[in-house]
């Protein structure tokens, strides 16, 4: 009688084994995406925080010498590249432009005039680009996406530190 369940048992021997082998890319899966997820999400949360810093001393209160837009914007992206240059996942890109009061093109300003009164501001448009982990480039020859966070603030460069 229990000779005849001993034998059932020894059947399924080695089960447990094809099971984790079966599994275990799953989970080191999930695991690569989990851990991207979150190093995106820490990235995106310090980006939000030291944009509007980076954009409101560089930018309204630019150093001296450097009172042109293009100048101020080089000085932003220096900023976050070091703030950032322990993400190495992490690209930084600062553009600038002209627009005019209430956020529209700084060609509308003056209704086809060649000089306007209008007070013009500037609008900061700053982007976090994310490259997941650990495949930089291509994974069997297919490219792989980046993940882009985007910050758009706009200044009047005569009233330091206030932002739009």
């Amino acid at each position: 009688m229990f000779g005849n369940k001993r034998p059932h048992l020894l059947d399924e021997r080695g089960q447990m084994a094809v099971e984790m082998a079966v599994l275990m890319p799953v989970l080191i899966v999930v695991a690569l995406i989990l851990f991207n997820c979150l190093n995106y999400l820490a990235a995106s949360a310090r980006f939000d925080r030291l944009v509007e810093q980076a954009v409101r001393t560089q930018a309204a209160s630019p150093a001296s010498g450097s009172y042109g837009m293009a100048s101020r914007a080089d000085s932003c992206e220096q900023l976050l590249r070091g703030a950032f240059s322990d993400y190495p996942d992490v690209q930084v890109k600062v553009e600038a432009e002209a627009v005019a009061w209430g956020g529209g093109s700084s060609e509308d300003a003056g209704g086809g005039l060649a000089f306007s009164l209008l007070p013009k501001q500037e609008a900061y448009t700053c982007r976090l680009t994310y490259t997941p982990w650990p495949f930089q480039k291509a994974v069997f020859g297919l490219k792989l996406f980046q993940v882009e966070h985007t910050r758009r603030l706009v200044i009047d460069p005569y009233r330091p530190g206030v932002l739009w």
